[in-house]
């Protein structure tokens, strides 16, 4: 199957597609760095999706410590970061 035929991603297969740790993932969900567009509540946890536009999010997101990543107020796009944007708002 092919990811361009995907309308949404499950935890697990954002995580076979990245070379990021399930800790660090939801380290960042928590924080509020990714999100999943939806999240359906359960009693054994959270079932999370995510959309492509997410899954580009996790993938461009250096592997470094979540703790210096710049808050999410004081940028434009996750994008402007990743490619490294020198005018920070």
């Amino acid at each position: 199957m092919r990811t361009e035929d995907l309308e949404a991603f499950t935890l697990e297969q954002v995580l076979r597609l990245n070379p990021v740790s399930r800790r660090r993932l939801l380290y960042w969900i928590e924080k509020g760095v990714v999100s999943a567009d939806t999240q359906v509540m359960r009693p054994r946890g959270p079932i999370r999706l995510f959309s492509f536009r997410n899954l580009l999010e996790v993938c461009g997101l250096p592997y470094g410590s979540a703790t210096s990543f710049p808050s999410s107020s004081s940028i434009r796009s996750w994008s402007d970061y990743a490619l490294g944007a020198s005018s920070i708002r």
